[in-house]
Parts: C-alpha cells; sequence; structure tokens
C-alpha cells in the first residue's frame, strides 16, 4: 500500500493505493561530474549519494474517480506532500499527475527522507 497526504491538517484525509509492478521509488544515484580539459581527457568529481536524489513514481491502474479526485486536490493544493511507502516515509514535492480511465500516474520529486 501507498499512502499520499497533506503535510498540514486535511479534512478528506490521505489518498491509500495499493502499489502496481509500475511504481517505482528511484534508485540509488551518485552524484558525479565530468568535465573536458585541455589534453583531451576528462576529470570527474564525485560528490556522493543523497535521498534528494531519488524520483519516486507511482501508477495506480483502472482508478476510481474519488481516486482521481483526491489525486487532482491534493496536487493542486499542496507543494509538498508526504508519501509513505515501503522504502521508507518521505517528503516530497509533487512535481506531475496525469490520469486517464486507465490509469492515473503521479510523480514526486524526494525532499527528504523522513524515516
Amino acid at each position: 500500500m501507498i499512502t499520499i497526504a497533506s503535510t498540514a491538517y486535511d479534512v478528506n484525509g490521505p489518498l491509500v493505493v495499493k502499489r502496481s509492478a509500475s511504481t517505482s521509488a528511484g534508485g540509488i544515484t551518485r552524484r558525479v561530474s565530468r568535465t573536458a580539459i585541455l589534453n583531451e581527457s576528462s576529470v570527474f568529481g564525485y560528490h556522493g549519494v543523497t535521498e534528494t536524489d531519488r524520483d519516486i513514481s507511482i501508477s495506480v491502474k483502472k482508478p476510481s474517480s474519488a481516486q482521481v479526485a483526491r489525486a487532482e486536490t491534493l496536487f493542486r493544493g499542496n507543494k509538498n506532500l508526504t508519501v509513505a511507502l515501503a522504502e521508507g516515509l518521505f517528503l516530497c514535492a509533487a512535481v506531475r499527475q496525469k490520469s486517464t480511465t486507465k490509469a492515473l500516474t503521479m510523480t514526486f520529486y524526494v525532499v527528504e527522507k523522513l524515516s
């Protein structure tokens, strides 16, 4: 199960959906920069790994009209949302939300891992 909620009190409560196979909590991405230098070589800078390099993509197949409406309300009314899934609890920036009769897809950028 995945829970998406406002960071403040919301009388409508969270959006709770089943996790699908196409849901992704992002992998670990290392911050690496590459700069070309004059001798036709490159210099690499390694800057570590952080949780904020994750993108979370959630896909719900055949969503109900209530799920679509709740997702739209959460996205329109909140800058940041909390997203709880098996990988942890995250404070996220809501980036994209798209819905059709076949699927509801949501994309979040991780601001901070809360637990």
